[in-house]
């Protein structure tokens, strides 16, 4: 007799959602009829039962004697092998390519329908888009008229509204001021909304504070320029050669209530201090200047006229011991203050290091090491030695240990640290390092 589940899994049918681009668009799976035949990817043979359970059933019904089912059952075999047979191989083959290459016409027809109908809403998009950006634009500008008639006796008005114009941007204007962006952000974002009395008195803040730094003389920076405290004096030689009174404008606090404050208290030196804090690199870089500085008078070959090295250092230990100096909070005055202190005596001792490390007959031996060799990517030993300037942490992956050549460097263990600089000339892209 047949068992339950041969009947079961012989009339169950296969979802449409399982067929599938492989095996010739026939799909293969543990629901298929018992009565379709497989052929076996590798072998090629036919696996599976020819036969309807239908079939089986009236065998079954039909005839008592085993022998009698056997040549029964053979016959209907034959039948269903023969050229005459509906599922014979040949005639199965040629309905599954049948039905593979329907698939791949109403899939291919379906596929150019959707993109045909995804690029026609995209082009509706772009259309509305532009036409939202253009009206905004015209307001926009309409604005920034009307704030160049309320700043026209402002001196720093240049200053004030530089600014960059975005014409595929929904934005249309960025500042370049941070303080007019943040005194003027309501106002662009929704241009159509903003009164003639809110651009009005936005206009007026901003030419009240820009006012007060003409007054100030806030970017001669005179106030500063005769100090003896080696501190300011780096802060003059960066503002005066290295930034401009835009990119310190640029800063998010350079204009706000404590700076201002700050001004119309008589202390501008406290007012830019704050203002460079949020200058990326800014403070690091007023250090170097303020610890090492032009020796002209110095022979070009003698270690102390490597001033831009040593700047990299000094630049290196500032941001070694700053206490979070890019966090939420402002460093205060005092805090830079006491940093500044702390890092002149660091900076004191890494550069004898690097002046005796330099010096070392082993640094000398490491140099003239395998002269013919040269290094990858027209990395030298002279520059794998040179980033003694620059000391990096390096992690070691897999193992959780970090190697660091500025400790290296600080606590003296030059040949540590010599170790690490064979490795970067042999691989300088694995360590990040460059000439």
């Amino acid at each position: 007799a047949l068992c339950d589940k041969c009947v079961k899994f012989g009339t169950t049918k296969v979802p449409y959602s399982h067929f599938s681009r492989f095996q010739q668009g026939v799909a293969f799976h543990q629901w298929n009829l018992l009565m379709n035949p497989q052929r076996d990817p590798k072998s090629g043979d036919v696996n599976g039962p020819l036969l309807e359970v239908l079939e089986l059933q009236q065998i079954e019904n039909t005839f008592a004697n085993n022998d009698d089912k056997k040549s029964a059952l053979d016959g209907i075999v034959q039948k269903a092998l023969s050229s005459d047979g509906k599922y014979c191989p040949v005639h199965y083959e040629e309905k599954a390519a049948a039905y593979h290459e329907m698939f791949e016409n109403a899939e291919k027809e379906a596929d150019e329908h959707v993109a045909a109908a995804l690029e026609k809403d995209q082009q509706k998009y772009r259309e509305r888009r532009d036409e939202r950006i253009a009206k905004r634009m015209t307001r926009i500008r309409s604005i920034y008229a009307s704030l160049e008639d309320s700043l026209d006796d402002c001196p720093l008005k240049d200053l004030a509204l530089d600014c960059k114009w975005l014409e595929s941007d929904e934005r249309c204007v960025k500042f370049t001021c941070h303080i007019v962006e943040q005194k003027l952000s309501n106002i662009i974002s929704a241009p159509a909304s903003a009164s003639e009395r809110s651009i009005a008195n936005a206009a007026t803040s901003i030419k009240q504070i820009f006012n007060t730094l003409n007054e100030k003389n806030f970017f001669s920076f005179s106030y500063i320029e005769n100090s003896g405290n080696r501190f300011r004096r780096g802060i003059y030689e960066y503002c005066t050669n290295e930034t401009t009174p835009l990119e310190i404008m640029q800063s998010s606090i350079a204009g706000d209530t404590h700076f201002m404050q700050a001004l119309e208290e008589e202390k501008p030196v406290r007012a830019l201090v704050r203002a460079l804090n949020r200058m990326r690199g800014a403070l690091s870089r007023i250090f170097a200047l303020s610890v090492v500085r032009d020796n002209p008078g110095v022979p070009d070959g003698d270690d102390e006229n490597r001033v831009e090295e040593f700047r990299k250092l000094a630049e290196v230990v500032w941001n070694k011991k700053a206490p979070n100096q890019y966090g939420s909070e402002v460093m205060s005055f005092t805090i830079i203050k006491d940093t500044f202190n702390t890092c002149v005596e660091e900076f004191r001792t890494m550069k004898k290091n690097v002046k005796d490390y330099l010096r070392d007959e082993h640094t000398s031996r490491f140099l003239e090491r395998d002269t013919a060799i040269a290094g990858r990517d027209n990395f030298s030993r002279q520059d794998a030695i040179d980033q003694v300037f620059v000391p990096k942490t390096h992690t070691v992956w897999m193992q959780g240990t970090r190697n660091s050549a500025y400790d290296h460097l600080r606590s003296r263990n030059f040949e540590s640290l010599r170790n690490l600089h064979e490795q970067y000339f042999r691989r300088p892209s694995q360590f990040g390092v460059h000439a």
